[in-house]
């Protein structure tokens, strides 16, 4: 359904087509004493963009390559490329990091804790770098991608960290390099 966003003294609400109120009487109806209208109508944003919860959860499932489809993703749907180029970047260099961290921790360390850890990163760099754009998209009446998508986006990077891991252990092992 689509929805005509009406913005108040800076306070966003929607009002759905369906209502019969037209935007000019809404401008006579809230003039302020210099003449002047307190509504401006803004136009909801048409990109999906993925909430700072399906980022955390992608990248649980998925590791840092989903971490960092999800981001690259979000900037593109706020017309930021360049950004989007710099997080793939990050993303190589970060999935390189944890993987030499992974390979270093004792074999008794908890599996859980180093995924805890760059999903924590990720939700807080998703709030520093895209939380503003996200409430604004949100306030603007834009929505969000859907779990399963998410979840796809998950394994897919999930796959394809397995598939790293394999190649780097058949090069070692072809190499003649011991990793026990």
């Amino acid at each position: 359904m689509n929805a005509t966003l009406l913005s108040f003294n800076g306070m966003r609400a929607k009002w759905l087509i369906q209502f019969p109120i037209k935007f000019e009487l809404l401008n006579q109806i809230f003039m302020d004493n210099t003449g002047q209208s307190s509504f401006q109508e803004v136009q909801a944003p048409l990109q999906k963009i993925y909430s700072r919860r399906a980022i955390y959860g992608g990248t649980f499932l998925g590791g840092p390559i989903a971490c960092g489809y999800l981001f690259a993703s979000n900037f593109n749907a706020f017309d930021e490329p360049a950004k989007a180029k710099k997080a793939w970047a990050i993303t190589a260099v970060a999935t390189m990091v944890i993987f030499g961290i992974a390979f270093l921790l004792p074999p008794k360390f908890p599996p859980y804790i180093l995924p805890v850890i760059y999903c924590t990163l990720a939700s807080v760099l998703v709030q520093k770098y895209q939380g503003g754009q996200i409430l604004q998209h949100l306030n603007n009446g834009g929505t969000t991608y859907g779990f399963w998508r998410t979840f796809g986006i998950g394994i897919a990077g999930l796959a394809i960290t397995l598939l790293l891991l394999f190649l780097i252990g058949f090069s070692l092992a072809l190499a003649g390099v011991n990793v026990d």
